[in-house]
């Protein structure tokens, strides 16, 4: 059975935003050395301080208010997570999956180089929040793409990454995988880039391995000896809140032998719990303590116990009803999205089949358009045979003429029906994956072919994604319409703009379109 510490003190091992983690010193040195103090960093300021939930979320929603409409001098990926991440914090799983989304979304527009330690925290609080949800599989998906990250910055974090891998391990029952991935995550904190102390990392993941080891293996002496090293290892760092590691050295001490030392830690322990008002914790802190009374004899104590736990235990029964409403309204949001992407993936492969059929058409009717002409050639040359001698060069000046003037016919229409496919490709919202995206990009270049040279010589700096973005605001389609054509949410849509409007240094009075429609170029009538 899964303990309840497993639930509250992991959890916030699970989000990355404990103590001895870089992601906090990495933010709260940012607070220090920029003069212009964005609205995130406040809100992350205010709930390191300790202010209650609804200040921090309320200045954090903002900044996303700020970002949304072009304000926010920080980016698009940071503020969001952090949305995510505060409702995430609070128990509100639903909109910190929505936020968490829009965040990978902006990901998509941020080149690989660009990005920081926000992106393995993002991946991060994605994995927890999954593994809430019971969604073991896309857990376990997403903390692959966070070692990923990780791995690419230097190894940073990849420590909390192994330790939250473990725990979702853990609870598939995958016992050799727990052990390997506490390994895993002792050598990344002693092979890794870390600002952080490496001896106090290090001891915490083992403590945290002390906790599976008392949990799984309570009846094996050398792993509850293991278990008591870790956790008196740990205790040696002078840490804001060692209370959980306390309890469970009390813990491991009964089960060796010592009751005297052990009652004593795991008492002193719950009565500071208590004071904390973590029910939760302390629910599992009297449960832990029973047993140990039970097994010294300790018959009185346990009944004194007993009421003041199972009062604990009808309120958590009360708060798992809550948690398996809150697990499937996650899971229907991520099946909602898959469906999303099906869809979309459906009419990209409708319209391939349509584009073949045309090809296939046009192939067939090619064909016998060939045939007809090399029929009618070989019937004029018998009849050219038969002229006379005088009207050989006459005729073959006029043959001359007539296959001139076909051609020209010919390449008229072809010119007529590529400009034709050009517009109607520009102007029909559909999905543009990597192959349509070549095929747009060569019939915008082709109708109007000056546009994005201009731009890149202006603005030598942006990305291919850029371009396309301003492709498409070239030529005046709606923020749904992009939406639609990059397969990315509206508001992802607002994000980028505002992001080009930073990349353009533009001024508040000046509209990013106008600006965009302002390039000179003129559509040539005859553009393929």
């Amino acid at each position: 059975m899964k303990t309840l510490r497993l639930t509250t003190f992991i959890f916030a091992i699970a989000i990355m935003v404990c103590s001895c983690s870089d992601h906090d010193k990495d933010r709260e040195s940012k607070l220090k050395t920029d003069s212009r103090e964005s609205l995130t960093d406040k809100a992350w300021k205010l709930r390191n301080d300790g202010a209650p939930s609804d200040q921090y979320i309320n200045l954090q929603k903002s900044a996303v208010a700020q970002l949304r409409r072009g304000e926010s001098v920080d980016d698009a990926v940071k503020v969001l997570e952090q949305m995510g991440l505060f409702y995430q914090i609070v128990g509100d799983y639903t909109n910190a999956l929505l936020y968490y989304q829009e965040a990978v979304d902006s990901l998509a527009y941020l080149p690989t180089k660009n990005r920081n330690e926000g992106t393995i925290q993002l991946y991060g609080d994605l994995s927890s929040l999954y593994r809430l949800a019971g969604m073991q599989k896309e857990a376990l998906a997403y903390s692959d793409s966070a070692l990923v990250e990780s791995r690419r910055q230097g190894g940073v974090m990849s420590s909390d990454i192994y330790v939250m891998r473990a725990i979702i391990f853990g609870e598939m029952g995958e016992r050799d995988s727990v052990s390997h991935c506490y390994d895993l995550g002792v050598n990344a904190v002693r092979n890794g880039r870390t600002n952080a102390n490496k001896e106090y990392l290090e001891s915490y993941v083992n403590a945290e391995r002390a906790y599976y080891l008392l949990e799984t293996y309570p009846d094996r002496p050398d792993s509850v000896d293991r278990a008591v090293k870790f956790l008196r290892r740990t205790l040696e760092f002078d840490n804001a809140d060692n209370t959980p590691y306390i309890l469970s050295l009390g813990e491991g001490l009964c089960l060796q032998g010592n009751f005297k030392e052990g009652m004593q830690m795991m008492e002193e322990a719950t009565e500071e719990i208590a004071d904390q008002g973590d029910f939760e914790v302390l629910a599992y802190a009297y449960r832990e303590l029973m047993q140990q009374y039970e097994r010294a004899g300790m018959g009185s104590k346990m009944l004194y116990l007993y009421p003041k736990y199972q009062e604990m235990q009808d309120s958590l029964h009360d708060m798992k009803k809550a948690d398996y409403i809150i697990g499937a309204s996650i899971r229907y949001e991520t099946e909602k999205k898959n469906m999303e992407i099906d869809m979309l993936a459906n009419k990209l492969s409708l319209k391939k089949v349509q584009v073949r059929s045309a090809i296939l058409v046009s192939v067939l009717i090619a064909i016998i358009l060939v045939g007809v002409i090399i029929l009618i050639r070989k019937r004029y040359m018998q009849e050219r045979r038969r002229r006379k001698e005088a009207q050989l060069q006459r005729d073959a000046l006029q043959k001359s003429h007539d296959d001139n003037l076909k051609r020209t016919q010919v390449l008229e229409q072809d010119l007529s029906l590529k400009r034709n496919n050009n517009n109607e490709l520009l102007a029909t919202p559909q999905l543009i994956t990597n192959e349509l995206q070549g095929k747009f990009c060569r019939a915008f270049d082709a109708l109007y072919p000056d546009v994005i040279s201009s731009i890149k010589k202006r603005h030598p700096d942006i990305t291919p994604n850029d371009e396309l973005v301003c492709m498409l605001i070239y030529l005046k389609h709606t923020s749904d319409e992009i939406a639609t054509f990059l397969g990315i949410s509206r508001q992802s849509v607002n994000t980028t703009r505002y992001r080009l409007r930073r990349k353009f240094r533009l001024e508040e009075n000046i509209k990013l379109d106008s600006y965009i429609q302002a390039f000179p170029n003129v559509p040539k009538e005859d553009s393929i």
